[in-house]
Formats: structure tokens, C-alpha cells, sequence
């Protein structure tokens, strides 16, 4: 018997309608290192700094930072990281200043004469055109113009400060690889319940931050991880509800992870040797994932 959640969800896929057949049924979830928090564990009041981890369906990941304090906190964007599973580095801060130029053309009219029936009888027009409009002067147009840019620059500050109680979102979305729609190697998979050490996807973010005025930083490391990949086929499309049922008997607790993912695939291409995926519909997520200090 399948939970109301379940069940739920599986009647939503049903009712989806795709110009396309249905190959399959993909499953993901991502946790932290270490416990969530939850009622039983909440985030402690004393907490300092709190992060909130979101990742969409094409696995941009983005960063939300409160400031639990009663001081103004500064976040250290040079000195805060974003590790992808390749193990690649990168900062927050990016000293490239981007500028857009957008130009405005400001014109003026002067009138020339021109006879409107002098017009329509060189274009042979008939007499009741001729006769409406001779003698009719209208005004041409000599246009001349002014450009005006308006240059707009966009740069990364080194510090960001966050008000006392106040939350802001870190300047910057990563696309995490291997948490994606599209993947094409995540076929014919079921991993379940992997660690951080045999994990497929492993990532973390670090920021650096400061209640002190900038005087003293501390750093706030969290370590994520893709613990759960599950892969079943649908026999027809009217049977998605089989495949889903599948991955609920393969981990029995699949929506109660702390972030996961659902996909349905489409039917692959082949061409000869070659197989092409034609990629996913994202069908549902659910969670986020938290840390504190």
C-alpha cells in the first residue's frame, strides 16, 4: 500500500501527458555529511550563521546566508568557495566587471513639401484619389539624431554585509555536475544508500564570515553528496505508475530524504551504434538542505 504521498504523486504522473513515449523513471537525493535538523533537533537559537541549500531539476545550486546575530554580519565573498564534484574550485568573488551598453537615437523632423497629388498622378492613380488629394501638402522628414548610451557595469563586492537578522542570497549560482535532467549516463543505475566516500557526486560550499566587524572570520563548511541514484523502466506509458511503485519497493524512503528528485525519461534515439537520450521531464522535488554554527 503506497503513502498518501506516494500516491499523490503517482496520480500526478498519470495525469501527465507527453507528446512522447516514456522510457523510464529516475530518482535522486542529495544529503549533507551530517544529521539534518528537524523537530526533534532544531537549529539551535545560539546559531551564529544558518545556510539554506536549494538545487533545481538542471542541478543549479544556490546558496541563501541568515544572520541569526544581532550585529551586522560580512561575508568574505574572496575567501568563500564552491567545490563541484570534479573537484574544481571556484570563488565567489569575480573581479570581472561586466558592463551592457544600451543606446537611445533621439531624432527630430523637419518638414519638406511634397504635392500628395503631384504623387498619386505619377502613380497613376484613379481620378478620385487625384482629385482628393491634389493640392494637399504633407510634410517629408529630414531626420537627424543623437545618441545617448547609458552604460550599466556590474561587479562583485569583495565583502557583502548582512543586517542584523537579516538573510541575502550569495551572489552566485553553480550547476553541480551529475545533478542534471539531462544526464545521459544515468541509465540502467540503482545506487542505493551510497556514502560520502563511494559516492557518485560529492561537492561542498565554504563561506567566510565575520560578526565583528571584519575584525576576526570564521568559516562555515558544508559537505553534500548525491546518496541515492534509482533507475526504473516503464514497460508502456500507461504504466509509469509501475515504475514509480519500483523505485518506492527499491528505497522505501525515498520521500522522506532531506532534498530529492524525480524524472521521467524519454524514449532514447539509436542510430546504429549510437544511443541518444533525448533527456527528461523534471515531474517533482522536494526538501532543502540545511547548515548552522
Amino acid at each position: 500500500m503506497l503513502l498518501p504521498c506516494v500516491a499523490a504523486m503517482v496520480v500526478f504522473m498519470t495525469s501527465c501527458k507527453t507528446p512522447h513515449e516514456v522510457y523510464h523513471v529516475a530518482y535522486q537525493s542529495v544529503r549533507t555529511t551530517f544529521r539534518q535538523p528537524d523537530e526533534s533537533h532544531p537549529i539551535p537559537d545560539e546559531a551564529e550563521i544558518i545556510l539554506t541549500y536549494s538545487l533545481s531539476a538542471d542541478g543549479v545550486l544556490t546558496v541563501l546566508v541568515k544572520n541569526n546575530t544581532d550585529e551586522i554580519m560580512m561575508i568574505d565573498q574572496t575567501n568563500s568557495f564552491f567545490v563541484n564534484s570534479d573537484g574544481s574550485s571556484t570563488s565567489y568573488y569575480d573581479p570581472t566587471v561586466y558592463t551592457t551598453t544600451v543606446s537611445d537615437i533621439n531624432s527630430s523632423t523637419r518638414g519638406v513639401s511634397v504635392n500628395a497629388g503631384a504623387v498619386a498622378n505619377a502613380l497613376g492613380a484613379g481620378s478620385g484619389l487625384t482629385s482628393l488629394l491634389s493640392g494637399v501638402n504633407v510634410g517629408g522628414s529630414n531626420t537627424g539624431g543623437q545618441i545617448t548610451s547609458n552604460v550599466t557595469q556590474v561587479a562583485d563586492l569583495p565583502v557583502v554585509s548582512v543586517a542584523p537578522k537579516g538573510t541575502v542570497v550569495m551572489s552566485k549560482k553553480f550547476n553541480v555536475h551529475r545533478i542534471d535532467k539531462s544526464r545521459a549516463d544515468f541509465v540502467y543505475v540503482t545506487n542505493v544508500d551510497m556514502t560520502p566516500t563511494n559516492s557518485t557526486c560529492r561537492f561542498s560550499v565554504c563561506i567566510s564570515y565575520s560578526t565583528d566587524g571584519g575584525e576576526n572570520y570564521d568559516k562555515l563548511k558544508t559537505d553534500m553528496y548525491v546518496n541515492s541514484e534509482v533507475f526504473a523502466m516503464v514497460q508502456d506509458d500507461s504504466k509509469i505508475n509501475d515504475a514509480v511503485s519500483e523505485i518506492y519497493k527499491t528505497k522505501t524512503d525515498a520521500i522522506y530524504e532531506p532534498l530529492w528528485f524525480m524524472y521521467i525519461g524519454r524514449m532514447p534515439t539509436f542510430n546504429g551504434r549510437i544511443t541518444t537520450y533525448n533527456g527528461r521531464d523534471f515531474i517533482s522535488n522536494e526538501g532543502v538542505l540545511f547548515d548552522f554554527q
